[in-house]
């Protein structure tokens, strides 16, 4: 099906979303790189991921560009998004202070640069 999909326009975008999710990558990032270096395809990719040694070794042939987005500056935006949530949401905002702490501190300490 995503052959014919692939053969019905000359340029196709493939959108890929916490690609580090996926449990079978050792199946499907050697199709990804077969279908990108294809040169009957014509196929532009943008995937998200985190930072996983074998998605980086994988797609490193195919990749024109990288962006790390896990950095300080992500954790303070994310770290700013949870206390307005915390500060904001009808249920949360009744907490008391030292459980929105907590619950601010945890998420800090496991987001990496991401927000689920």
């Amino acid at each position: 099906m995503l052959h014919s999909a692939l053969t019905l326009s000359n340029r196709k975008y493939i959108i890929l979303d916490a690609l580090d999710e996926c449990t079978d990558r050792e199946r499907l990032l050697p199709f990804i790189q077969n279908v990108v270096e294809s040169q009957q395809y014509k196929v532009c990719l943008l995937a998200t991921s985190r930072q996983e040694k074998d998605i980086k070794e994988e797609l490193k042939p195919i990749a024109n560009q990288t962006v790390g987005i896990q950095s300080a500056e992500v954790d303070h935006d994310i770290c700013l998004y949870i206390h307005d949530q915390l500060a904001t949401d009808p249920k949360l905002k009744k907490w008391p202070p030292s459980v929105k702490d907590e619950i601010a501190s945890e998420m800090m300490k496991k987001a990496d640069g991401m927000y689920v």
